[in-house]
């Protein structure tokens, strides 16, 4: 469903943008996993030609943070009249953004019914600098959803 969200998203934005998330299973750590990916980015595939990504690092932002960076990339082309409506659930672009958010914590709570339902406002969050030569702008960032090796205990 977030696939289809953040498609639609794009859309409304402008042919010049595009949206995507991804889940992982990696006990590693973060730098080294991300090099790793990024490397594999780099590959290319049969649909999209090698070319040069560079993972420059991380550093830790809070949820306010995130959601400053996320509204600057969302509210665009036809959004970007809603970028003033960006607080409050019953706003247009307040209930855009909680839609988006709110795909973290299904993620969260599908893994383990006792999960965290917010894991981007309890973090922490880290925003990754990858570069592109051929990206004006982008956001990259990477959160844990649920630790699915922690045992719980049933009750």
């Amino acid at each position: 469903m977030l696939h289809g969200y953040l498609c639609c998203i794009a859309t409304i934005c402008g042919p010049q943008y595009s949206f995507g998330a991804s889940s992982f299973k990696d006990s590693r750590e973060i730098d080294a996993f991300v090099s790793e990916f990024v490397g594999e980015w780099s590959l290319g595939d049969e649909c999209v030609a090698a070319s040069e990504y560079i993972y420059a690092g991380k550093e830790v932002i809070g949820y306010r943070g995130l959601r400053e960076e996320i509204v600057g990339f969302v509210f665009n082309g036809a959004l970007e009249q809603l970028t003033a409506e960006t607080e409050g659930e019953k706003s247009i672009g307040g209930s855009i953004l909680w839609n988006l958010f709110e795909y973290y914590g299904l993620a969260s709570t599908g893994l383990n019914e006792s999960g965290i339902f917010h894991p981007l406002v309890r973090g922490p969050v880290y925003r990754l600098d990858i570069r592109h030569r051929e990206h004006e702008r982008a956001l990259y960032f990477l959160v844990r959803i649920e630790d699915i090796s922690r045992k719980t205990k049933s009750k």
